[in-house]
């Protein structure tokens, strides 16, 4: 993009954002958005939190959330293989890899880290909290 297509982007997106978090008001229009505890935002650079590979995918649930959720490690590695990271896990350590994840991937892993994120929590919601 150029810089005032780029520019443009980053403003719409701006703006979007404050309206959908109910920061500004709808001054046209018809706006519909999913309940509160329905709606997950992505950024576009994810957090990801010190620990290891499953943690950055469980993201706020500990192991012990996870685990009593019903999900397993093999949901976990199927989320992973889904956004294409599944040979992070086939690098030392596997799932239980501790680094500092935000020096270790790149932003385009980084965003599908997010994505199995997302995945993650839709569908413990969707299923009712049974897992992947």
């Amino acid at each position: 993009l150029d810089d005032v297509s780029s520019h443009a982007v980053n403003v719409t997106a701006y703006m979007t954002s404050r309206i959908l978090c109910g920061l500004w008001p709808v001054r046209g229009g018809r706006l519909i958005k999913p309940a509160r505890g329905q709606l997950f935002y992505i950024p576009q650079k994810p957090y990801l939190t010190l620990g290891t590979l499953r943690d950055q995918v469980t993201y706020p649930h500990s192991r012990e959330e996870m685990a009593a959720a019903g999900t397993t490690d093999e949901d976990v590695l199927q989320l992973l293989a889904q956004v294409q990271l599944e040979y992070r896990a086939g690098r030392g350590g596997g799932l239980d890899a501790e680094c500092d994840w935000g020096d270790v991937l790149s932003g385009g892993e980084k965003q599908r880290v997010a994505m199995a994120r997302l995945f993650y929590h839709w569908y413990d919601s969707s299923m009712g909290g049974g897992g992947v």
